[in-house]
């Protein structure tokens, strides 16, 4: 209720690790401003403003299957749980997961 009496949007990226949350939200701030974009290694909620939009929250969140697993996912579920728009990342498989 508070978001919607201020009229403010928060996009969550949410999901495995290394799976291109960060990178999504990196293209989607730098698509927003000239300005370089800031580099996130994700370890807990990480939020920054989109660029030229003060009510738009860009929210980047720990990668499922992270160290501290249990953790990292209950931040991340709670993110996405809270959110008005959720961006699901999912990684297509690499060559090197073929191998094992």
């Amino acid at each position: 209720m508070e978001k919607q009496e201020a009229q403010t949007l928060e996009i969550v990226a949410f999901g495995t690790v290394s799976s291109g949350k960060s990178s999504l939200l990196n293209a989607l701030a730098a698509a927003r401003s000239s300005q370089p974009t800031q580099r996130w290694t994700t370890i807990r909620r990480s939020e920054t403003p989109w660029p030229g939009i003060d009510r738009v929250t860009l929210v980047d969140t720990p990668g499922w299957g992270e160290l501290d697993g249990a953790e990292h996912m209950a931040i991340s579920a709670s993110a996405a749980k809270n959110a008005d728009i959720v961006l699901v990342t999912v990684d297509a498989p690499r060559e090197s997961e073929f191998a094992c």
